[in-house]
């Protein structure tokens, strides 16, 4: 499960700075929009993780994922269509 959940999200890593500069032509103000998004997320999910732990095991991780997918659903919307 470690290695899908870091397979999907080291791309992001990547190309975050590509998708903001390319597709949404912005600046480094929402790339650095964008990072501070994933350190509050990561400070919350840092705190909930006490009450994680008394939660079984695959709920949690498949929450966690979708959360994850859900958090970065408001990128996938500004992509533009690919060509037929």
């Amino acid at each position: 499960m470690t290695w899908v959940f870091n397979l999907a999200f080291g791309p992001v890593e990547v190309a975050l700075p590509l998708f903001v500069s390319g597709n949404l032509d912005a600046g480094a103000g929402l790339l650095g929009a964008y990072w501070a998004a994933f350190g509050i997320g990561a400070v919350i999910g840092a705190l909930a993780l006490g009450a994680a732990r008394r939660l079984p095991l695959w709920p949690a991780m498949l929450g966690i994922i979708a959360g994850h997918g859900i958090g970065c659903s408001p990128s996938l919307s500004r992509i533009p269509p690919s060509p037929p």
